[in-house]
C-alpha cells in the first residue's frame, strides 16, 4: 500500500528538529541580543495593532512569514490529535516573550501588532499542515481503492 509523503516516517521524524530550528531562528531574529538595558521602555510600546505608528506593510508580511513555518512544523511534529490552537498557543507565548524582551532595549519597539501577525502566521502554517495531512490521506484512500 503506498504511503503519502505527509505520513512518511522520514518526514514526521524531521518535523521536531525543524520546529526546534525554526524556533531558534525566531528567537535569534527577534530578541535584541546586543543592547539589553536594566530598565524597561514602556513608552515605546505600540499598543494598538494596525493603528500605532509606524504601521508598515512589509513588517506585517515579514512577521506572518516568520511564524508560518513554526505553525506548520509544530503541527507536523505533534501527535496526530494536535489541534491548531496548540500551534497558536505556542506562537503566542514565543511572540509575547520576544516582544517582552524588546522592552529592555533602546533600539527595538515592542508591538501588539507584531504579536497579532505572528500568531496569525502560526495559525496559517498550522492550517496548511492540516490541509496537507488531509490531502495526503485522501490520496492514500484513492490509491487503495484504485
Amino acid at each position: 500500500m503506498p504511503q503519502s509523503s505527509s505520513a512518511s516516517p522520514l518526514n514526521v521524524s524531521k518535523a521536531p528538529v525543524a520546529c526546534g530550528v525554526w524556533s531558534a531562528v525566531i528567537v535569534a531574529a527577534t530578541v535584541p541580543w546586543t543592547d539589553f538595558v536594566g530598565h524597561t521602555h514602556w513608552q515605546k510600546v505600540q499598543w494598538v495593532p494596525f493603528r500605532s505608528p509606524p504601521v508598515r506593510v512589509i513588517d506585517v508580511i515579514v512577521n506572518i512569514l516568520l511564524y508560518l513555518p513554526l505553525g506548520y512544523t509544530l503541527l507536523r511534529a505533534s501527535a496526530p490529535r494536535a489541534r491548531v490552537w496548540h500551534a497558536v498557543a505556542v506562537a503566542s507565548v514565543l511572540s509575547l516573550a520576544a516582544e517582552w524582551s524588546q522592552l529592555y532595549s533602546h533600539s527595538r519597539f515592542p508591538s501588539l501588532q507584531d504579536v497579532v501577525c505572528n500568531v496569525f502566521g502560526a495559525w496559517v502554517g498550522a492550517r496548511l499542515a492540516i490541509r496537507r495531512q488531509v490531502t495526503g490521506e485522501i490520496a492514500v484512500k484513492e490509491a487503495c481503492t484504485s
